[in-house]
């Protein structure tokens, strides 16, 4: 607990109630005191770090079963990688960026993900929803869906119905 107060530049001893929190992470959940102070990076959105923040966040990567500091980097940046590449779905679709958006997208994101998307077919459909005039996420959402309805998730079975369809607008 001192170690994490020393890299906030807190220069004071822990309370009973940090090191309780201490203990928590690192004696009933497993975690490393590098894994702590790994986790410690997500702490930077804020000009006042405190233990009860980074409990929350500590609690986010144990329910991702992220323990060690290898997994939480790892965490971190693919955390930072969804956030970017919603940023950039976001941009494409021309929405203006808002918490419930973001939210929602992110949302949208891992679901999508998950169903076997890439990045590159969904910042696709962004694209073309933006060109054709339509900007929301349920638009995007219709489109991804109606696209793995008919059996259209890789990036070679888009780009083939792109060309199709391309082809038949001629």
């Amino acid at each position: 607990a001192a170690k994490v107060l020393a890299r906030w530049s807190l220069r004071r001893a822990p309370t009973v109630d940090e090191m309780l929190l201490y203990r928590k992470w690192t004696e009933e959940w497993g975690f490393t005191e590098d894994a702590v102070i790994a986790a410690c990076r997500e702490i930077t959105a804020t000009d006042k770090p405190n233990f009860k923040y980074l409990d929350a966040i500590i609690e986010s990567f144990h329910a991702e079963g992220l323990t060690s500091a290898q997994d939480i980097l790892r965490g971190i940046e693919s955390r930072r990688r969804r956030k970017e590449m919603c940023a950039d779905i976001t941009r494409a679709l021309g929405l203006r960026a808002s918490v419930s958006n973001a939210t929602e997208l992110l949302r949208l994101y891992e679901h999508f993900s998950g169903l076997g998307f890439t990045d590159s077919a969904m910042l696709m459909a962004a694209t073309m929803l933006s060109m054709e005039g339509r900007h929301t996420l349920a638009d995007l959402s219709a489109r991804l869906n109606h696209w793995y309805e008919s059996g259209t998730v890789s990036d070679e079975a888009l780009a083939e119905r792109t060309r199709q369809d391309s082809d038949a607008g001629r």
